[in-house]
């Protein structure tokens, strides 16, 4: 669907222009089922057509006094570059969300890995993730950095010991004594009433 035949005159133009509430009204009547038509055809659902729709004209409200008739072969046609550039934003905001939604994925397969390892021993905890990761937090600052990355690549990332040892420049049984050393910490957080054996 293409839009209006007959863009707003100079009158009307200027009027928009000085936030004239009626004006902008006959506006938005006259564009919207041309810009949600717009927005369905890019793929958008009907949800997010008429909420891209919406944003459209708020875009376009706030950079109405940019537009001049000689810059653009009709309103109509500003309106879609303007549409074009929302649906862009949109799509891009929502591959974000995605991309959080993997990163939250990814958050909790390791809490997953941390809650799996700390119960081997059938230990009774209360592993809830908010206090799983309050101790994993507290543990952190207790170790020396190679110590943390030793125990997180091969507790919580799956790495074989040998691998771990290799790429942080560890020895193989530095890095078993980190997993132990880590483990018992954070058991010990976690089911205080059990007192923490020496390491």
């Amino acid at each position: 669907m293409d839009a209006p035949a007959n863009d707003p005159g100079t009158t009307t133009l200027l009027r928009l222009q000085k936030m004239d509430n009626e004006t902008w009204n006959r506006i938005v009547t006259s564009y919207f089922d041309s810009i949600y038509r717009w927005c369905l055809e890019a793929g958008l659902d009907t949800h997010n057509a008429a909420d891209v729709s919406q944003d459209v004209f708020f875009s376009a409200l706030g950079s109405i006094h940019q537009y001049r008739r000689l810059d653009d072969a009709t309103f109509g046609g500003w309106l879609r570059r303007i549409c074009q550039r929302r649906i862009v934003d949109f799509r891009r905001k929502k591959a974000e969300v995605a991309s959080g939604g993997t990163d939250a994925m990814k958050k909790f397969s390791q809490l997953e890995a941390v809650r799996r390892n700390l119960t081997e021993d059938s230990i009774e905890m209360d592993l809830t993730d908010e206090r799983l990761l309050s101790a994993i937090a507290k543990a952190q600052t207790e170790f020396e950095v190679d110590t943390w990355r030793a125990f997180w690549m091969t507790m919580v990332d799956g790495r074989t010991t040998t691998d771990t040892a290799l790429e942080l420049g560890l020895t193989k049984n530095a890095v078993y004594l980190a997993k132990s050393r880590i483990g018992k910490r954070l058991r010990a957080m976690l089911n205080p009433q059990k007192p923490e054996s020496p390491s």
